[in-house]
């Protein structure tokens, strides 16, 4: 209900953009109110074309290959391909850039809300409560700290992916290939969690600056704009911490990696399911995006977030040190 009704806030100051969207196609229906359903029938003419230049499209090109042939690559490798952390990187790179262009994006947008945020949940007692529950000096503040906990867990998907790619290398081959060399397994699956690690820290960091920079241009207030950064960066142990769980599984068991996932899908549910269904309050100590300063409603607290990186760090040297032991997968 929360996520609904600030959807409600937005409006464009152009109506003619929305219908750029199928999502403006389904705002367009204002169901409830007028119920008109042929905005929906662009959508099924939509879907019906791509499919028809889907089929068009492959039944033209090779088999095996793009319709469009790929460009031949260098003739040599860049240098940085000559590192593990360069060669992750390149594996990565791709991921990393859509990552952060997203969420930058997407915390933009929600910045241009926050200025309204007061006067629209004036009206909205269930909003109101919602947001009470993280105390703040304002509902600004309330309502800061809990999208910034959301997008912490939405960038916790990235963090479990980019740690996920060590276990598909060492699932595809190419693992061992590399291994076979005079690489030590610690510096190859130290590359990856390097980048993991940095990566997800960098995609915080893009997050709270997106939402910092609308935030502040919205509301007038030029500090909230540390204030943001510094609110998602604190989260930054936390996916330290899920990165190192999943890395201690990939260790003992690879296959038993994804239990990480768990993690998420808890905090999720804890923090915005667990209000529409009157979970215990105990329930969120489960969670470990619950031990993380909510700034910027609160003060900052330094020995959680101690805390919570000396935890990643136990469970990655468990990790390192268990994969070190066991067998590789291999293809022969």
């Amino acid at each position: 209900r929360a996520a609904l009704s600030l959807i409600g806030v937005s409006r464009f100051s152009r109506p003619a953009v929305s219908w750029m969207s199928p999502f403006g196609w389904a705002q367009a229906t204002r169901a409830y109110v007028d119920d008109r359903w042929w905005p929906l029938g662009l959508a099924v003419v939509l879907t019906a074309v791509l499919v028809a230049a889907a089929f068009l499209l492959s039944n033209r090109r090779d088999v095996g290959a793009g319709f469009i042939q790929p460009r031949p690559g260098p003739a040599t490798a860049s240098a940085t391909l000559g590192t593990l952390f360069g060669l992750a990187l390149r594996l990565q790179r791709t991921g990393l850039i859509v990552w952060c262009a997203s969420m930058f994006l997407f915390a933009l947008a929600y910045g241009t809300l926050v200025g309204e945020i007061e006067g629209f949940m004036a009206d909205q007692e269930y909003l109101r409560e919602f947001y009470a529950r993280t105390e703040g000096p304002t509902l600004t503040h309330s309502f800061l700290a809990s999208v910034t906990a959301i997008f912490s867990m939405v960038a916790a998907v990235y963090a479990l992916m980019a740690i996920l790619r060590a276990r598909s290398e060492e699932e595809s081959g190419r693992a061992e290939a590399v291994l076979s060399t005079a690489v030590a397994r610690t510096r190859w699956a130290a590359s990856h969690l390097a980048l993991a690690m940095g990566g997800s820290a960098f995609v915080l960091l893009v997050t709270g600056l997106g939402l910092g920079l609308t935030s502040a241009a919205s509301t007038g207030d030029t500090g909230l704009l540390l204030d943001l950064v510094a609110a998602t960066v604190a989260y930054v142990p936390v996916l330290w911490l899920i990165i190192g769980l999943a890395f201690a599984l990939y260790g003992f068991l690879p296959r038993a990696i994804s239990l990480a996932w768990a993690v998420v899908v808890y905090a999720l549910t804890v923090s915005v399911i667990g209000p529409l269904l009157d979970l215990p309050e105990q329930m969120n100590w489960l969670s470990p995006f619950e031990h993380v300063p909510k700034l910027p409603a609160e003060n900052l607290r330094l020995m959680p977030l101690v805390v919570l990186t000396a935890i990643a760090a136990l469970l990655t040297a468990i990790g390192l040190i268990a994969f070190r032991s066991r067998d590789i997968k291999s293809l022969t």
